[in-house]
């Protein structure tokens, strides 16, 4: 979700939810900004990636990815191939990493593909709930730190939950009328 305001003086977005692709024409009288969550991001002429989204009910996060150029994000610079990650929480305390991108992994969603690099099956689990209307359930919470890397397609859940099952000692468990998908160790003979 996404909101322009535009006039001759400048540029101004702001996105509430999702992610979005820009590349932009540096206009030095008329500004191109950002605004998500906390961050205010300025274009300095570039093609850059912006995400926002939750973390549980814990947190809400933004990445910034820069592919080309630059950007400002809050007056501080962040060059090309690097990334911004700010999570603020509701006590007021706040995470801030910054990274080197990998730009077939910034790109991916573009095509309808999920690409992990070694993630937890955390992480898994929330970018595939922006993709469909289910919630996970970790029956044991070391599952939920167990990694997987692979390239998926973003709109096919069933096979991907049918892969899991063959990468890791994992049992799916689907709960249609609660929109929930239980991970349980699997149990061997």
């Amino acid at each position: 979700r996404l909101h322009a305001r535009i006039s001759l003086l400048s540029r101004t977005l702001q996105l509430e939810r999702g992610e979005v692709w820009f590349d932009v024409q540096h206009e030095w009288l008329r500004p191109f900004i950002v605004e998500t969550g906390k961050l205010k991001i300025r274009d300095i002429g570039t093609q850059f990636n912006v995400r926002l989204g939750n973390i549980g009910l814990q947190s809400e996060t933004s990445t910034v990815a820069v592919l080309q150029g630059a950007v400002e994000i809050n007056g501080e610079r962040l060059g090309e191939g690097y990334q911004h990650t700010y999570r603020s929480f509701p006590d007021g305390n706040r995470q801030i990493v910054q990274q080197v991108i990998d730009i077939e992994q910034v790109e991916a969603w573009q095509h309808d593909r999920l690409i992990f690099r070694q993630t937890s099956l955390h992480d898994v689990a929330i970018e595939l709930q922006r993709y469909h209307p289910i919630r996970f359930v970790f029956a044991d919470t070391a599952l939920a730190d167990k990694t997987i890397s692979g390239s998926f397609a973003a709109n096919d859940l069933a096979l991907f939950l049918e892969g899991l099952e063959k990468i890791l000692p994992v049992k799916v468990t689907q709960i249609p009328r609660e929109q929930l998908i239980r991970l349980d160790w699997r149990k061997t003979r």
